[in-house]
């Protein structure tokens, strides 16, 4: 695939009982398959920040479990766009 993967997301996430638009900006780590001597690994993201455009970076107002839950719900985005742009490649015949 030549399409670079963003490394951010726009979402709400409920900050003290008010939903609020944040850039979830992240990095990601795609899978990698295990072979005879590696173990292989999940894909995972790590969030780096989460900028909200009144205030700035919320990161740190977030708990380790709040964090954990928006990380799966970017990563279910991030495998989501990564599948569609595989589905848009032409496919590609080995001679």
């Amino acid at each position: 695939m030549n399409c670079r993967i963003p490394n951010y997301l726009d979402t709400t996430v409920d900050m003290d009982g008010t939903e609020i638009e944040v850039r979830v900006i992240y990095d990601y780590q795609p899978a990698e398959p295990a072979t005879s001597t590696y173990p292989g690994t999940d894909a995972s993201v790590k969030i780096t920040a989460v900028w909200f455009s009144d205030v700035g970076d919320l990161f740190s107002y977030f708990s380790a479990g709040e964090l954990a839950a928006l990380e799966e719900t970017t990563l279910f985005h991030v495998e989501r766009w990564v599948a569609e742009q595989a589905e848009m490649q032409p496919e590609r015949r080995v001679h």
